[in-house]
């Protein structure tokens, strides 16, 4: 079966076994890039995602037209704060 492998030189072999090794480097090279390239891109996301989190708690736009979710319980908590700060309307 691995009669092939009696037919060829040391020195190729070397080289088969060290390319070989060289390519199975690459491929842990290349698994480690994207799995950095895809943290770093879910990073950015969560980044962004907080930012505008943090600029809705300041109200930055009008949602007094919202329905009943989330936007208007923001929005509801939002006048409240206002209401603190600036005093009732």
């Amino acid at each position: 079966m691995y009669d092939w492998i009696k037919d060829i030189r040391v020195g190729t072999k070397l080289c088969l076994g060290f390319g070989l090794v060289l390519a199975l480097t690459f491929l842990i090279v290349l698994t480690g890039w994207t799995a950095i390239n895809s943290l770093d891109e879910r990073g950015l996301k969560i980044e962004s995602i907080a930012r505008v989190k943090s600029q809705g708690r300041r109200c930055p736009v009008d949602l007094s037209n919202a329905c009943e979710t989330n936007w208007a319980f923001e929005y509801r908590a939002c006048e409240v704060d206002r209401a603190k700060r600036f005093g009732a309307d």
